[in-house]
Formats: structure tokens, C-alpha cells, sequence
């Protein structure tokens, strides 16, 4: 059976954080065009995680960008 959780990390992270982290881990060169808000975008995302504390228990946390990291790596050695 396939299961669907949210995971958060308790601390909010902008977009351009992220491209941050992730100029940072590739060492590539990322263009943003950045554009005027829509009405439909979400400013803010909220996540529960109670669903996977009732699965699984206690949860690891792992930093944002060490995750990141992770996932650069394990893209790089299976891709």
C-alpha cells in the first residue's frame, strides 16, 4: 500500500533560499525570471505532520540543505 505524507521542517524557506542551497550544492549557474505574483499562488504552506508521527514514531531531522545535498548526490550517482 502506497502512503502519502507532509513533511516540514518547522521554519519557513523562500524560493529564493532554495535556489540558493541549490546554486550552492550543483555549482550551476540558475536563471530566475522572476515574475509578478497571481492571485492563485499560495503565499504560505502550512504542513501536518501528524500523520507520519502516528506511522512511523520519532522523525529524524535533517537540515534543509543537507538535504538537499543528499538528494544532489543521489541524483549525480543513479542518473
Amino acid at each position: 500500500e502506497q502512503k502519502i505524507f507532509n513533511i516540514r521542517s518547522g521554519e519557513g524557506t523562500s524560493i529564493n533560499q532554495l535556489v540558493d542551497y541549490m546554486k550552492k550544492i550543483s555549482g550551476k549557474k540558475i536563471q530566475i525570471k522572476k515574475m509578478p505574483a497571481r492571485n492563485s499562488d499560495v503565499r504560505q504552506i502550512v504542513l501536518d505532520i501528524s500523520k507520519i508521527k502516528k506511522e512511523i514514531g520519532k522523525i529524524k531531522k535533517t537540515p534543509l540543505e543537507q538535504g538537499i545535498k543528499k538528494t544532489w548526490e543521489w541524483i549525480n550517482e543513479n542518473y
